[in-house]
């Protein structure tokens, strides 16, 4: 068990047109009133927390996400594209359709390592990417509570990388629009304290 110097808090945004429609990649999309309300409600869920720092990727629907609670808890935001979803690059729909069906066969570090093509950022370099910043933000905010707004990919990559899911887990498994992950870092470590809104996928497009 860590003795934690930081605990950070990362929030899945909420729910989005993108969501919706798949492949559609409307990386310029926002917020649906659903997906204001799911924010709402886990915000007022981690109400009696303190945050003294809020970060957020810089997609839209992030940012909106990021803004419905830093109002509730009063304070300002930060965005950094290390939060950002997992780099797939400029695929099509087709390409993206067969990227997916491909984890669909891939096992352990096989789906860990596995990349369409050399611009998409395989499981394993997105996980690399959203460590190395959790590490470097407990250590800037040694003795703080920060929460992060990110995305659902990346999340259960982090899941995946701290062994809290096998490899291939990662892509047979969904954390629902604006759950969240709970982590202790302390020297350097980190691990998970508790993950709210994780099932079982039951669409793979």
């Amino acid at each position: 068990m860590l003795k934690p110097n930081c605990r950070i808090f990362i929030i899945r945004h909420g729910l989005t047109d993108e969501n919706i429609i798949p492949y559609s990649h409307l990386h310029t999309a926002k917020l649906t009133e659903e997906g204001k309300r799911q924010t709402e409600k886990t915000a007022n869920i981690l109400r009696n927390i303190k945050f003294d720092v809020i970060l957020s990727a810089n997609t839209n629907y992030a940012k909106d996400t990021s803004t419905i609670v830093a109002n509730i808890f009063n304070a300002s935001v930060q965005y950094c594209t290390d939060l950002n979803e997992r780099n797939i690059g400029n695929i099509s729909n087709t390409q993206a359709k067969d990227l997916n069906k491909n984890y669909l066969t891939l096992k352990g570090k096989d789906a860990w390592d596995y990349k369409l093509n050399d611009n998409i950022e395989s499981f394993a370099e997105a996980y690399r990417r959203i460590i190395k910043f959790i590490k470097f933000t407990s250590k800037k905010n040694s003795g703080q509570t920060v929460c992060m707004v990110s995305h659902g990919l990346l999340m259960r990559i982090l899941l995946g990388g701290l062994g809290y899911i096998p490899y291939q887990k990662i892509f047979f498994t969904t954390l629902i629009n604006a759950g969240y992950i709970e982590l202790e870092c302390a020297r350097n470590k980190v691990e998970i304290k508790s993950v709210f809104g994780l099932k079982d996928r039951t669409r793979f497009y």
